[in-house]
C-alpha cells in the first residue's frame, strides 16, 4: 500500500510539473506572438510597404532573370573602359618622354637654370619649409627655385596644387646641381604639356608622375612638399625619405618578375662595421622588391644556412609581411669563422636552378634570376663554379645574374670581382660607409633592364597591386592637413551621426586614427575627444618604361651599346573609382564584384579589411583570396578546398567562365552575425591588366521583416532598426527592390514587451510559488549578512587627519605605451538559429546547471524571445562572440607558427607578367666592365712631362 501511494505521489509531483512548464512555455509563447505582430503593424503603419509596392505594380515593374555572365561582361567593358585611358595617359607621357630625350641638345651653362621645387620652391601666401639642406643652398648658388601658387583642388582630395604645372622631387641623398640630375629636370619639363593635355581629356584622371634613373621626380598637378602637418618652423621636422626609385610602380616598370637570393657574409671579418653596412645593404635590397618577386636570404661562413629556418630551400613572395621577417632576422646576425663562398654559391645557383626546371624556362621563356652577394672581399677563384653552374646551351648562355657588393674602405682584388660580375651579366658596387648604401644599390635596376632598353620596341604596361594612399610620403603630410577642410569635416560628422543612430558603419574602412599621447589604444577611438581621423583611400598605379635613345646607332669599335633607362612614366588610379563601375546596383543585396591580381592576390573586395583598430595593418595588398572567400567546406584556415583553388586560377590564369551552387560562409553586421548560403560565381579578365574580375551572386530564401543593428554591449540608450525588404512580383518571379523600416530606442522596445506581458495573466504555477520566493529573499539577506562580517573597517586609519610635516607619496610616472604591430589571427564563435526546432520553440529545465529558459521565435521577424529564470543558480559560463585571439599553432596541428603559416599559400598558382625580358644578344656587348680598367693618355702624359721639365727649368 505505502508502495502505491509512492508511486501516486511521483506521478503527481510529474504531472504538476510538467503542466508547469507547458504552462510557462505557453505564455512565452502568447508574448512572442504578440510582440511579433505588434512590431508587424507598427512596420505597416510606418513604412507604407504595401502602397510602395502598389506603385510598383501601376509603374509595371518587370522581374527578370539575372544573367551573370551577361553581368560580368559588361562590368569587365565598363572597368576595361576606364582602365584603358589610364593606360593610353601613360603612354602619352612615355611618348613625350623620349621625344625630349631625343631632342635634348641644349648644353647646360655653369648650372644656371630654375625649377618647380615641391620642396623649396616658395608658395605665395605661405610660410612653410621642409627640413631639406638642398632648400637652405639658395644663396650659396645661382640655383633659383620658382613660386608656387596653389589652390584647394576637390579632385585633389582638397590639397592645395597648380594644376598649370608641375613640381620637382629630389631625393635627400641626391645632389641637384650634379650634370645628370640638372638635365633630367630640364629635358622633362616639356611634359607639363602633356600634363595638362592628359587631364583636359580625362578629368577624372588622378596625380601623373615620371621619375628618372637619377631620382628626380616630377609630378602633376604641382604640390607643396610636406613632411609634417604642422607650419610652426621651430618644431624639428621629419626627415624627407622619399625616393621614387624604390616605388612599387618604378621598380615593376624597370624590372619584371625576379627570383632572387641574397647571400650574407657572417665570418668573423665582418664584425663590427662591415656587420652593420651589410645590414643595411641587404634591408636596402629588400625595399627593392615587390608581391611579383620571389627571393630567399641564405647567410655564409664556414656553412651556410637560411636566415629564416622555416623558409628552408624555397623562395618566398617578397609580400610586406615576408620582408619584414626578413629584416628582423638580421638582427640575431653572428660573425665567427671563415667564409666558404663556394658552398653558398653553389647553394644558391642549385636552389634558383630547381625554380627554373619547376617553371618550364629555357631561352625562348627565360627566368629573370639574381645573385646578390653582400661582403666585405672575395677570396680565391670561382671561375669553376660559375663554369659549372651559370653556363647552359654550350656555354651560350647565362641564366643567373651575379651582384656583388662588396663592403668597407679596403677591398682586395677589386678588378678581379667586377670582372667576375660582369661575366655573369651583373655588376660589382664598391660601398664604402652606410649613407651610400641606397644609391649603390639602386644601380642595379637599370643593369636588369639592360635587355628590355636594348630591345626598345615593346614598352610593356604595369600595373601595382593595390596600396593606401597614406603609405605614399608625398601625401601623408596633407592628408591629415585637409582633414581640416570643410568637406572632410562633413563626412566625418555625418559617420558620427550616423554611429550615434546605430547605423554600423565598418570605420577602419574609411578611417585610420592617430591617437594623443595619453588615450588609450584599447578605448574605442569614438569616445576620445582628442583622436585624429584620417580618411585613406586605397589605389592601384600603372607605370611604363621610357627609354633614353639619344644614341642609337651602336659603337663597332668600341662595342658599347649606350641605349639606356631614362625613367618611368606612371599614375594612380583609385580602387573607388574601379568600384563605381561594378554596377552595385545590378548586382542586388549580398551580390558584389571582386577583383584579383595575378599572384591570386585581392585588388578590390567587400572583405578587404586594410585597417585593424584605426592602424593600417602590415599585409594589406598581399591578402590572398582563399582568405577573404571561406567556403563551408569543413576546411581549416589556410587549408583552401578544391573549389576556392579552381575559383582562384580561373582568375590568375585570365580565364572565362561560371562556377555555381558553391556553399559559402558569409558574415555581416561587423563580423557580428553569419549565415550560410549558395553562390554563383561568373568570372572573366580585364584586358590590358594582369587582373581577374568576378562576380558573386547569392541565392534567397524567404523575406522577413528584419530587426537589426542591436549594439552587443547597448545599454537603454541603443538604437534599434526594423526594416522589411519590398519584393514585387512578376510572373510568378519576384526579385528585391527596396528595404523600408523604422528605428525605435532600445527604451521603447522594452516598454512595448512590458506593457504587452502586463496584460497576460502571468499568476503563480502552484500555490507553493510565493513561499519559494520568500526563501530565496531568505537566502540572500542570510548571505548578505555574511558578507558584512567579513568586511573589516580600520576607522582610525580611515578619518585620522595628515599633518603638513608628513610628505604625501609622490605621484608614479605614467606608463610608457608602446604600439607594437604583429601579425595576429582571430577566431570567432558565432551562432545561426536552427529554423526547424526555432518552429517548435525550445523549453529546457534541469535541476543540475542550466536555469530553466524558453525560447520562441517571434512572429513575422527574425528575433528569438528568450526567457531565462534569474533565480535559479548555473555553473555555465558566459559565452562571447568578440574576436579571441589564437596561435597558428592551434590549427596547423603544432607544427608551424608564425611567420610559417602562410607557408601553403606560398604554393599557389601565380601567372608570369607578360612582356618579360631578362636577356638579349648584345647585352653581351656591353663594356660593363670599363669602370675596372685604368687606361692611360698619351696626350696627358706628355704635358705632364712638359710641365714637369718647365717647372725644373
Amino acid at each position: 500500500m505505502p508502495t502505491t501511494t509512492g508511486q501516486c505521489l511521483v506521478s503527481y509531483f510529474a504531472l504538476m510539473f510538467a503542466v508547469c512548464l507547458a504552462k510557462d512555455a505557453h505564455i512565452v509563447g502568447r508574448w512572442a506572438d504578440k510582440l511579433g505582430t505588434d512590431l508587424w503593424e507598427l512596420a505597416n503603419e510606418v513604412a507604407r510597404p504595401e502602397e510602395l509596392l502598389e506603385k510598383y505594380r501601376s509603374m509595371n515593374t518587370r522581374v527578370e532573370d539575372k544573367s551573370g555572365e551577361e553581368l560580368v561582361s559588361i562590368i569587365s567593358e565598363n572597368v576595361g573602359r576606364m582602365l584603358r585611358r589610364k593606360m593610353d595617359a601613360v603612354t602619352c607621357i612615355r611618348i613625350a618622354a623620349e621625344a625630349a630625350t631625343e631632342d635634348w641638345n641644349e648644353p647646360l651653362v655653369d648650372g644656371n637654370f630654375s625649377y618647380v621645387s615641391g620642396k623649396c620652391s616658395p608658395v605665395n601666401g605661405e610660410n612653410y619649409s621642409v627640413n631639406d639642406t638642398q632648400c637652405d643652398r639658395k644663396n650659396e648658388t645661382s640655383i633659383l627655385y620658382r613660386n608656387m601658387d596653389l589652390t584647394a583642388d576637390s579632385h585633389f582630395y582638397n590639397i592645395p596644387v597648380n594644376t598649370s604645372h608641375s613640381s620637382v622631387h629630389i631625393p635627400t641623398n641626391v645632389f641637384d646641381l650634379t650634370e645628370e640630375v640638372e638635365e633630367d629636370i630640364m629635358r622633362t619639363e616639356v611634359l607639363d604639356d602633356m600634363f595638362r593635355q592628359n587631364y583636359e581629356s580625362d578629368p577624372a584622371l588622378s596625380w601623373q608622375y615620371f621619375g628618372s634613373v637619377t631620382g628626380m621626380l616630377r609630378q602633376y598637378p604641382a604640390m607643396q612638399w610636406r613632411t609634417s602637418v604642422e607650419d610652426d618652423d621651430t618644431d624639428e621636422k621629419p626627415a624627407d625619405l622619399y625616393d621614387c626609385r624604390v616605388r612599387s610602380w618604378f621598380i615593376e616598370a624597370a624590372t619584371c618578375s625576379k627570383d632572387v637570393v641574397i647571400l650574407i657574409d657572417v665570418s668573423g671579418s665582418m664584425t663590427g662595421m662591415g656587420k652593420t653596412i651589410a645590414k643595411t645593404t641587404v634591408n636596402s635590397i629588400l625595399d627593392t622588391l615587390s608581391n611579383n618577386d620571389l627571393v630567399t636570404l641564405l647567410k655564409y661562413s664556414n656553412e651556410t644556412t637560411e636566415l629564416v629556418p622555416c623558409f628552408k630551400d624555397m623562395l618566398i613572395q617578397a609580400t610586406p609581411e615576408n620582408l619584414d621577417t626578413f629584416k628582423k632576422s638580421l638582427d640575431t646576425l653572428k660573425t665567427e669563422g671563415p667564409a666558404n663562398l663556394t658552398d653558398a654559391f653553389t647553394k644558391a645557383f642549385n636552389l634558383l636552378k630547381t625554380y627554373r626546371e619547376s617553371r618550364g624556362c629555357d631561352a625562348d621563356t627565360p627566368c629573370n634570376q639574381l645573385i646578390m652577394v653582400v661582403t666585405d672581399g672575395i677570396a680565391g677563384n670561382l671561375t669553376e663554379i660559375f663554369e659549372k653552374w651559370n653556363r647552359e646551351e654550350n656555354g651560350t648562355r647565362i641564366p643567373v645574374r651575379v651582384f656583388p657588393f662588396l663592403l668597407g674602405m679596403e677591398v682586395t682584388k677589386v678588378r678581379e670581382i667586377q670582372r667576375m660580375a660582369c661575366l655573369n651579366r651583373g655588376s660589382c658596387k664598391h660601398v664604402h660607409t652606410r649613407e651610400e648604401v641606397r644609391e649603390q644599390v639602386l644601380k642595379y635596376i637599370p643593369v636588369v633592364a639592360r635587355p628590355l632598353v636594348i630591345q626598345g620596341v615593346v614598352h610593356p604596361i604595369v600595373w601595382t597591386h593595390v596600396y593606401a594612399d597614406i603609405t605614399n610620403p608625398a601625401l601623408a603630410a596633407w592628408l591629415w592637413r585637409v582633414m581640416e577642410h570643410k568637406d572632410q569635416k562633413s563626412r566625418l560628422q555625418k559617420y558620427f551621426k550616423g554611429k550615434q543612430l546605430g547605423v554600423r558603419i565598418n570605420e577602419d574602412a574609411i578611417y585610420i586614427t592617430q591617437l594623443d599621447k595619453d588615450e588609450n589604444i584599447e578605448e574605442d577611438p569614438f569616445t576620445l575627444n582628442t583622436t585624429a581621423w584620417q580618411e585613406y583611400r586605397l589605389l592601384t598605379s600603372v607605370g611604363t618604361p621610357v627609354f633614353d635613345h639619344r644614341n642609337k646607332q651602336r659603337d663597332n669599335n668600341t662595342r658599347v651599346v649606350k641605349d639606356a633607362l631614362f625613367g618611368v612614366a606612371g599614375t594612380d588610379v583609385p580602387i573607388d573609382d574601379i568600384r563605381k563601375l561594378t554596377l552595385p546596383y545590378k548586382l542586388g543585396v549580398n551580390g558584389y564584384a571582386f577583383i584579383v591580381s595575378n599572384n591570386g592576390y585581392v585588388i578590390l573586395h567587400p572583405d578587404l579589411r586594410p585597417v585593424y583598430k584605426g592602424q593600417l595593418k602590415m599585409n594589406y595588398n598581399s591578402v590572398d583570396l582563399t582568405e577573404v572567400e571561406v567556403l563551408d567546406d569543413g576546411r581549416g584556415p589556410r587549408n583552401p578546398g578544391p573549389e576556392i583553388l579552381e575559383l582562384r586560377s580561373a582568375l590568375v590564369d585570365h580565364k572565362n567562365g561560371s562556377m555555381k551552387g558553391i556553399p559559402v560562409k558569409l558574415h555581416y553586421d561587423d563580423n557580428r552575425r553569419v549565415t550560410l548560403e549558395k553562390r554563383n560565381y561568373f568570372y572573366a579578365p580585364l584586358p590590358g591588366t594582369p587582373f581577374g574580375l568576378a562576380v558573386a551572386l547569392p541565392n534567397y530564401g524567404t523575406t522577413w521583416i528584419k530587426v537589426v543593428n542591436i549594439p552587443w554591449e547597448a545599454g537603454t540608450d541603443a538604437v534599434v532598426t526594423a526594416s522589411m525588404t519590398l519584393s514585387p512580383k512578376d510572373g510568378g518571379k519576384k526579385a528585391p527592390a527596396a528595404v523600408v523600416g523604422f528605428q525605435m530606442s532600445m527604451a521603447d522596445l522594452y516598454k512595448r514587451f512590458i506593457a504587452l506581458t502586463s496584460r497576460i495573466s502571468n499568476s503563480a504555477n502552484n500555490m507553493m510559488e510565493p513561499l519559494r520566493y520568500v526563501g530565496r529573499l531568505l537566502v540572500w539577506f542570510l548571505l548578505r549578512l555574511i558578507w558584512f562580517a567579513t568586511q573589516f573597517v580600520n576607522l582610525p586609519g580611515i578619518h585620522a587627519k595628515v599633518h603638513n610635516d608628513e610628505d604625501a607619496p609622490a605621484p608614479s610616472p605614467p606608463p610608457t605605451r608602446y604600439l607594437h604591430h604583429y601579425p595576429c589571427d582571430q577566431k570567432r564563435t558565432l551562432y545561426m538559429l536552427n529554423e526547424t526546432i526555432a518552429a517548435k520553440g525550445v523549453t529546457n529545465h534541469s535541476d543540475y546547471c542550466s536555469r530553466p529558459f524558453y525560447a520562441q521565435r517571434v512572429t513575422h521577424t527574425n528575433l528569438l524571445l528568450v526567457v531565462v529564470d534569474s533565480m535559479y543558480p548555473t555553473c555555465y559560463k558566459r559565452l562571447e562572440v568578440t574576436p579571441v585571439s589564437i596561435s597558428p599553432l592551434e590549427y596547423t596541428n603544432s607544427t608551424t607558427d608564425k611567420p610559417c603559416h602562410k607557408i601553403p599559400l606560398n604554393a599557389l598558382k601565380r601567372r608570369r607578367l607578360k612582356s618579360c625580358f631578362t636577356e638579349h644578344p648584345l647585352e653581351l656587348e656591353i663594356d660593363c666592365g670599363g669602370s675596372s680598367e685604368l687606361t692611360m693618355s698619351l696626350l696627358l702624359l706628355w704635358i705632364t712631362v712638359f710641365k714637369a721639365l718647365y717647372a725644373f727649368v
